[in-house]
């Protein structure tokens, strides 16, 4: 389920709770890798309702298996650019 931290950059969640950059960082980049693997999994797994269904369980596993096994290289930098943010907005909030 896509998180709308992961959306809005920000690392609290629709709950109100923070949320450890490294993990919202996780979430955004395996939607990436979803909506990629969808595009390019479509002319192999295009026959009819079966193909569509294995396609999808095809599809979150290698999504899941690519991002937890270092990804696509994007995590990191995102997660930098939510430390970033939290470290401005703590000092913002100190002024």
């Amino acid at each position: 389920m896509q998180d709308a931290a992961a959306v809005s950059g920000t690392s609290e969640g629709l709950s109100g709770k923070n949320h450890p950059p490294g993990e919202v960082a996780r979430q955004f980049e395996a939607i990436l890798v979803r909506q990629m693997l969808t595009e390019t999994m479509k002319p192999l797994l295009d026959n009819g309702k079966e193909g569509h269904l294995y396609g999808y369980f095809i599809t979150e596993a290698l999504a899941d298996g690519i991002t937890k096994g270092g990804g696509l290289g994007i995590r990191s930098v995102i997660e930098a650019q939510l430390h970033l943010r939290e470290s401005d907005g703590a000092a913002r909030s100190e002024l």
